[in-house]
């Protein structure tokens, strides 16, 4: 008996001493984003700067943004940390998060490292991220309105090449005519990158924002088209017999079997022909749209204000990937009997 009880007692303290030290350890991943936030404003504020700025740009400026948004960001992270003391759930998705934010935290301080204080990436081509964090701020309302005018341009064009090719998809993956005429036009779209129809769309009889629409719809429809094609000729003939059996008929054939069928595949179209779409529309405003990010981007190159011009890169990118988020939420929405990831 005292044997036996020995070995629970030793068990228990073999387990509270591994969960100790996995819970110490955890501790220390999520703690990692804080310090190296720390450490990047210690390197900014401390670290000697050997940046010099090329002639005739003689004035340069060194500001605080950066400890500000730094030690936000590092608060932020510290009160996570003490919820997740508490809460199972934010505690996993800190620590599984920490290690990239690290890296990119990480990644910010090299930069700042290579402009600022070794010098060794060209001015004024490379602003050091508080000029970044500045300009944006600086231009936040100008920011905001422009990438009101571009998702505005994005979603329209979006919705329409998307509609065009989930109707022209389906017909063409159901009815043999219809693809006999639909292929043709999708194999020579898809061969030619978007990019190439700028010159000739610009021309079109028709508003900017129409012309920039109309090269975003293009870009869509090709993906959608064929994903959407390739999933509902795919569906098995059984799958039709046994609705027709159960008294589905005309209409019904489509909204009711093909499309339910084939919607992971419209879904991975719809997600290529976003990123398709994401290109079109930069692309479309710089070449003569009059708002919008992309012609923000190419108004402060002009301007040769890099460090804004960096700043609506990023602001660009996460927008993108806010939509896209956007779009993989509902696609796990819509699919989840498939069990989507």
């Amino acid at each position: 008996m005292k044997k036996f009880l020995s070995k629970i007692l030793d068990s228990t303290i073999s387990k509270a001493k591994t969960l100790s030290s996995k819970s110490i350890l955890g501790g220390l991943i999520r703690m990692l984003p804080v310090i190296v936030c720390a450490l990047g404003i210690i390197v900014y504020l401390f670290v000697p700067n050997r940046v010099v700025p090329p002639t005739p740009f003689v004035v340069i400026e060194f500001g605080n943004t950066l400890v500000w948004v730094a030690g936000i960001v590092a608060a932020l992270l510290l009160v996570l940390n003490i919820i997740a003391v508490f809460v199972p759930i934010v505690r996993q998705r800190l620590q599984k998060s920490a290690p990239f934010m690290v890296l990119i935290l990480i990644l910010f301080v090299i930069y700042d490292i290579m402009v600022l204080k070794i010098a060794i990436l060209p001015q004024p081509f490379f602003p050091w991220i508080d000029s970044i964090l500045a300009a944006i701020i600086r231009d936040a309302s100008l920011l905001i309105t422009s990438m009101g005018y571009s998702l505005g341009i994005l979603l329209a064009g979006y919705g329409i090449g998307g509609l065009l090719g989930i109707v022209a998809g389906v017909s063409a993956g159901l009815m043999p005519k219809t693809r006999y005429w639909v292929r043709p036009f999708v194999r020579f779209f898809s061969a030619v990158p978007i990019i190439t129809w700028v010159p000739v769309i610009v021309f079109f009889p028709i508003g900017f924002f129409a012309r920039a629409m109309l090269l975003i719809a293009l870009a869509v429809w090709v993906p959608v088209t064929i994903f959407t094609m390739n999933g509902v000729m795919a569906i098995p003939s059984k799958t039709f017999e046994a609705a027709r059996t159960f008294g589905t008929k005309g209409m019904g054939m489509i909204y009711k079997v093909a499309i339910p069928a084939a919607s992971p595949s419209i879904f991975n179209g719809l997600a290529s022909g976003m990123g398709v779409a994401c290109t079109a529309l930069i692309v479309a405003e710089m070449m003569g749209v009059p708002a919008g990010i992309g012609w923000y981007i190419d108004m402060q190159r002009g301007f040769l204000d890099y460090a804004a011009m960096y700043g609506a890169i990023i602001m660009l990118s996460l927008t993108f990937f806010a939509v896209g988020f956007v779009l993989s939420t509902v696609r796990k929405f819509v699919i989840r009997w498939k069990g989507a990831e």
